[in-house]
Parts: structure tokens; sequence; C-alpha cells
């Protein structure tokens, strides 16, 4: 740190909690486009999960 503090422990784990529970877009993307989205990444996960086991 610029300021030579020492970082207090939990303040790392109060961000990652922060960032666990914020929504994935926060309003950017249309829900549209958020359905599409979901929609082509579980295809892609059904496809690389069947490439793994051929």
């Amino acid at each position: 740190m610029a300021d030579n503090q020492p970082i207090d422990p939990r303040e790392p784990k109060g961000v990652l909690r922060g960032l666990q529970h914020k929504p994935m877009y926060e309003g950017t993307v249309s829900h549209s486009e958020v359905a599409k989205r979901r929609t082509k990444n579980k295809a892609a996960r059904k496809a690389r999960k069947q490439q793994r086991r051929g």
C-alpha cells in the first residue's frame, strides 16, 4: 500500500463476500440477451461434457 499501513486481514474477505452477491450484469444487458447467453453457455457446457466422455 502507498501509505505503508498494514492490511486488515478481514478486508479481503469482506470484498470477496460483497462481490459474491453482486448481480452478474447489473442492468447493463437486456433480459433477452442474458437469456441468449445462458442458453449458449448451457449448450457449450453440454458439448464440452460430451467431448470429455468421447
